[in-house]
């Protein structure tokens, strides 16, 4: 129920490798096409995951092309999607 498919905005693929002696690990991948606004993407898809993705209680690998220029990060603008996105996946 992770993976996701929205034309022209995000694809994404998720497995999750099982142990048994130790606990699983979901390894997943994003894409974001680069039409799809920020702010959209964060809100409405990145951090829900995100949320999901923590109430598993797993180790997680999430990777991909999230088309957002991370370059443009300005510690002084604590709305800039890019920090957003920084403090996301920090979390």
């Amino acid at each position: 129920d992770l993976n996701a498919k929205l034309e022209n905005a995000v694809e994404s693929a998720f497995i999750e490798i099982q142990q048994g002696w130790r606990e699983n690990i979901i390894c997943g991948c994003i894409y974001k096409h680069p039409k799809m606004n920020e702010k959209d993407f964060l809100s409405d898809y990145f951090e829900p995951l995100l949320n999901k993705l923590k109430s598993e209680d797993k180790f997680v690998a999430v990777m991909g092309d999230y088309n957002i220029n991370l370059l443009s990060f300005d510690n002084n603008n604590n709305n800039n999607n890019n920090n957003i996105f920084i403090i996301s996946i920090n979390a």
